[in-house]
Order: structure tokens, then sequence, then C-alpha cells
């Protein structure tokens, strides 16, 4: 993890080299290596270097040849397979070379589409002096970030938004229909809006391409065009699946330091760690540890008798952090850093922190994690409604069985519930009534996919997955760097493209990676069916740090926006504080967003005003 800021003049002036050492002051929490600045006419970049890797250590940004400069957060995956490639054209190449190298590369083979053909997570701008073009872009689900500013005549573009928001001089006004998208999409928001208007982010899977002062986005990848894959055996989806499973593990794994695994007793995070660690005793590569959360107080929090199964499997000791004292808001609102934009993952920033500084007391700056794992292994039983608009009865009714057997529920509650009412109706979020009418307007999903339900649900979980706090807030200051094996690009698109009985057969979850992980996985936890959820933690911290929270709950931001009746929306807060839970996603995401405008209150980047 690295960052990049840049400035381009559509007039034939050279930037001006402390403008953009501003910028790079604001993105030096994603590395402080070394800090390089290039300018030439109309361009001016600026890097500040995270070095993770063996080949990053050798590695010089920004990078000119042959009239191309370029500069990239990267890190590239499937390296070999990219070098074959190269060198099958012709171009001479060596898997010694460095990321940035690599990219120079496929820039001078494919052009501007070369994103649609490399792996890994990555943004990056390029300026081919040779045509005057500049190019942008972002990796495929938006790991590494990437905003800007453009006025018509001048583009200004950071890694952090705060390189946008606190390097420069522009006057600032909140962008109301940014914390709409925010509010019904549950803390994600997927177009180019940022919270503060003329402040653009872009979006995940799209490059950005500036030429002769015309400025175009275009998307390069869609989850939506995967094609879907069928075997004749399952086990050639099984031997597939962990293939590419073990792969991304591998890839995460390159590091010039030990690696850690932020490992849980769940299923996700020790398969990591046990692909992992098969991979590190056959390369014999460096250390290769778990950290782990257990709890002494909370009884139901607390995963020690799964975490113990992986300790006797592979002989090793996990790091463990007693948790109990690192409840949600700790020490509220000084919590969490106040930040340019909301997280709503932001409650757990004590207790998140604390299992990076773990890994990096034992000099980790690699931290693996389970990140993804629900989205694109779980399915969803809306695939019940999927197999009989396509006429699979008896798969339908396999899985209704399943259901009902699990929840002690009517076979045919089940079957109305999954099968035959998503058919026939529009879906509505239950808009409570204190928010504004453009929200509860948006909330409503005009139309159905019938017959592709369950992956266009999974499709919309994986492409609206959360990951940019922990990576860019919590790791990033640690001098560290977080990956996510279950979300490398290569298995998404296997996961999404097979059918969903080999992820999900009516109560059996996660399917393919139970059966991929037979004598890997200790049997306990490859046949667990419940899952962990530390919502102790949570409600401690509610309880402990309700004072100073209802004084920022007493504020009304959002109701002074006009997205909010301010009143309703305190009955509701009160209410689900007290056990009432309807409705409880939108109330939480809401309730973490009046937060943090009570923490930017502090650190205010210009006045700002509806």
């Amino acid at each position: 993890m690295s960052g990049i800021t840049g400035v381009y003049y559509k007039e034939k002036l050279i930037p001006d080299r402390a403008a953009v050492l501003r910028m790079i002051n604001e993105n030096l929490t994603r590395g402080n290596d070394y800090v390089q600045v290039y300018v030439e006419e109309q361009i001016g970049f600026g890097f500040n270097a995270l070095n993770l890797t063996t080949e990053s250590m050798r590695e010089r940004q920004p990078f000119s040849k042959e009239g191309i400069t370029i500069m990239a957060d990267v890190r590239l995956d499937r390296r070999e397979r990219l070098v074959n490639e190269f060198n099958q054209s012709g171009m001479h190449s060596s898997i010694q070379e460095t990321d940035v190298e690599l990219l120079w590369k496929a820039y001078r083979k494919w052009g501007i589409d070369f994103p649609k053909y490399i792996y890994g997570e990555f943004s990056f701008a390029i300026w081919d002096a040779n045509v005057k073009r500049l190019l942008c872009g972002r990796d495929y689900l938006g790991f590494r970030p990437l905003f800007y500013k453009w006025n018509g005549k001048n583009l200004e573009f950071s890694s952090m938004l705060e390189g946008l928001i606190y390097g420069t001089n522009h006057s600032l006004k909140w962008d109301r229909e940014y914390f709409i998208e925010y509010i019904t999409e549950q803390g994600f928001v997927r177009t180019d809006k940022t919270p503060y208007e003329g402040v653009k982010r872009l979006p995940a899977a799209h490059i950005l391409i500036l030429q002769e002062g015309r400025l175009e986005v275009k998307k390069y990848w869609d989850i939506e065009q995967i094609k879907d894959i069928e075997y004749s055996d399952s086990e050639i989806y099984e031997e597939r699946f962990r293939e590419i499973f073990f792969q991304s593990v591998k890839d995460c794994m390159r590091s010039n330091s030990p690696v850690s695994v932020a490992m849980s007793g769940g299923l996700d995070s020790t398969s990591i760690f046990s692909a992992g660690q098969l991979l590190n005793e056959k390369n014999n590569k460096t250390e290769f540890f778990p950290v782990s959360l257990v709890f002494d107080k909370y009884a139901s929090d607390d995963e020690r008798k799964y975490i113990e199964l992986i300790n006797q499997k592979y002989n090793v000791r996990s790091r463990e952090i007693v948790a109990d004292d690192l409840w949600s808001f700790k020490n509220f609102p000084y919590d969490a850093p106040s930040t340019a934009e909301p997280f709503v993952n932001a409650s757990t920033f004590g207790v998140q922190e604390s299992l990076y500084a773990k890994a990096k007391e034992a000099n980790s700056n690699i931290m693996l994690t389970g990140a993804g794992g629900d989205e694109v292994l779980s399915g969803s039983n809306l695939v019940i409604s999927d197999y009989i608009w396509n006429f699979k009865w008896g798969k339908a009714i396999r899985d209704v069985k399943q259901l009902a057997y699990l929840r002690e529920e009517p076979f045919f509650k089940n079957l109305l519930q999954y099968g035959i009412h998503p058919l026939f109706k529009k879906v509505q979020m239950n808009a409570s009534p204190w928010l504004a009418k453009d929200i509860q307007d948006a909330m409503t999903v005009k139309g159905i996919a019938r017959g592709r339900l369950a992956r266009g649900k999974q499709e919309n979980q994986i492409t609206t997955n959360i990951t940019p706090f922990i990576d860019q807030y919590i790791a990033a200051p640690l001098g560290m760097e977080a990956r996510h094996p279950f979300l490398d690009r290569e298995l998404v698109e296997f996961l999404i493209a097979i059918p969903m009985e080999q992820k999900l057969q009516g109560s059996i979850k996660k399917l393919i990676l139970k059966n991929a992980m037979k004598e890997i996985l200790p049997e306990p936890i490859r046949k667990r069916i419940d899952k962990t959820a530390h919502y102790s933690v949570i409600y401690s911290g509610l309880q402990r740090e309700w004072p100073e929270m209802a004084k920022a709950y007493s504020k009304g931001y959002l109701a002074d926006l006009g997205l909010v009746d301010h009143e309703g929306f305190k009955k509701d807060l009160h209410l689900w504080r007290q056990g009432e839970t309807n409705n409880v996603d939108y109330l939480w995401t809401i309730a973490t967003l009046e937060l943090w405008f009570y923490r930017l209150e502090n650190k205010k980047p210009k006045k700002l005003h509806g």
C-alpha cells in the first residue's frame, strides 16, 4: 500500500511541486518509506511508498521509460502468468521485475485496456507524453482508492480523500445525494459521489482517460457479465476451487516480513490459515502465524475451543488478545480517527486495531483476513425462487425441506417465503417514516430479475464489500497491509459462475469450501453451522459510551440536511436500545453516520454548509 497524488493542467504549464507535496502530506499514512515528486509540462506526480514486498524494495516511483511515466499503489497477483504472457509475445520479462515495471509492460502490450488482463489490487496514474494522455484506474473491487477534482481545465487526484480536502484550497459543500446513497446502500457508495460536491471517487473497475482537455470515465469489468460454468462432476468444482483458493492465499503471502492471519474459530479465516500453513511448509517461506481475539467474560463470543483445534493440528500457537475490555465506541468520540468520509465499521476500530498491533509486535507487516468469505461463498436461499422460475422443482423441494427441518418450521412457510413470494412482488425495504421521501423512494427496488434473484443478490453483496476503513485507517498507519484472499478476482469470478447448489443447499452454506477443505481443516470447524457475532462487545459499548454518544445524537446533523426527522430517529434509537430490532441495519447506518459528523467537528476540512 502506497499513496499517489497528482495534477494535470490542460494548458502547457509546469505544475508547482509545492502543491503536489501538500497533497502528499495528507497521504503519508499510506506509506513514508520514501517520497518522490515528478513534474513536466502539464503533469505533476507525487508518490509516497510503503515497501512490503521484496520486489518493492528495489522499486522507485514514479517510473519513466520511453515517454511513459507511471506510478501505482499496486500489488500484482498471478505474476508468473503475466510474465509468461509477456515472454510469449516477445517482451522479455522476469519474475524478479517490480510490480510497476510489469504494469508498464501491461500498458505497452494492451494499451488503455490493460486493467482487464491483470490481477491484484491497484490504483494507478499513467502519463503518456507520446500522445499527451493521462490514464488513471482502479482494481475490480476498488481495494485501492482514488479520488479526483476536475474543473474543465485542471485535474487533481489523490489516493486519500483527505489529499483533496485538506491539501488544497477549494471551498466545500456537502453533497446530499451522497448521503442518500450511503444510507440506502447501508454504508457503501458505488457511484462517483463523495460527501463533498465537486470531489469525485473513481469507481471500482473503472478507468479515467484525460486527453486534449476531454475527460472520460469507462467501466472495464462487470460482475453481471460473468458467464456461467457447469462441470459434469462436483469433484471438478472442488478441485478447481481449491486450486484458485490456494493460489490466492499464496499471492497474498508475498511479503518481505512475517505474515499473520486474523483468525477466529470460523470456517473462513481458519481455511485461510490452513491453506497458508501448507503453502508455507512446502515452500519454506517466512514466519506465518495467526492472531485471535478471545473473551473471558463473554462465553458466547469466545472461540478458543476452535482456535485450539488449529493450534494442535498445525503445531502453532495463536497470538491471543483478550478483548473483553475492547468494547465498541470505547472513549467516544476519540474511539476512531476522524476521516474525510464515513465508515459503518468505525465503531470496531479499537478491537480491530488491537489485532494489527499484536501482529506488528511480531514484525508482521501483512495480515490476511477472511473478509468477503460470507459474500462469495454463502449464496442465497432466493435460489429456491430461481429453481421454480426455471422449472427445477426437484431442487426447489430439496432445499425447502432442508430449510424447514433446520428451522423447525412448516414446509409451505419456507416455500412461500423463498420460492413463491419473490416472484410476484417488488422488493421494498421497511423504510422508517422519519426518513426523507427521497431516501424512502431509493429503498424501493423497481422490478425483479426473475430466474437470477440469488445471483443478483450475491453480486450486490460482493461489490458492496467494505474493507477500506481497515486497510486505510488501521493497517496503513502501522506500516501494514490487509489482504483478503476470498476477494481475489479469479476466485470471485469462479464462485459467481458456478451453480448456486455448489455453494448452498437448503441449510448447508459454503458447501464448496467445506468439501474442498476435507482433511485440511479439523472436522468440528469444517462442519460448523453457527457463526459468532460478538454482539456482547457492541452492546457493552452502547451501554458504557451512551452518555457521550447521546450528545452527538442531540445535534441533528442529518436533520439539518433534510434527510431525517430528528425526533422520529431518536425515538427509534431509544426503542433499539431497549431491544427492539426492527430495521436495525438502516438504523445502525444512520446512527454511525451521525457519530461521524460529531467526530468530524473536531477536524473540519473547511467551512461546510448544506
